[in-house]
């Protein structure tokens, strides 16, 4: 997966996670929604590009006040 398909899914997620909350309002359903969507990603993501991908996603998840559990 390119970088550029890679910062399209990035903008998805950004605009996804509200709805996933009022979705999905139980953290481990929530948790189990986001690793879905953003789990292609982390699967095509070229190797120099997973870090900043998974860098990404952790900004996402914290620009809205969510740590994953445990």
């Amino acid at each position: 997966m390119s970088r550029e398909q890679l910062e399209i899914l990035v903008d998805y997620l950004k605009n996804e996670v509200p709805q996933l909350l009022a979705d999905y309002p139980e953290a481990h359903d929530f948790w189990d929604a986001f690793d879905g969507l953003s789990e292609v990603g982390l699967e095509r993501a070229e190797p120099e590009d997973k870090p900043w991908f998974e860098r990404e996603l952790l900004k996402i998840t914290h620009a809205h006040g969510l740590d994953r559990p445990g």
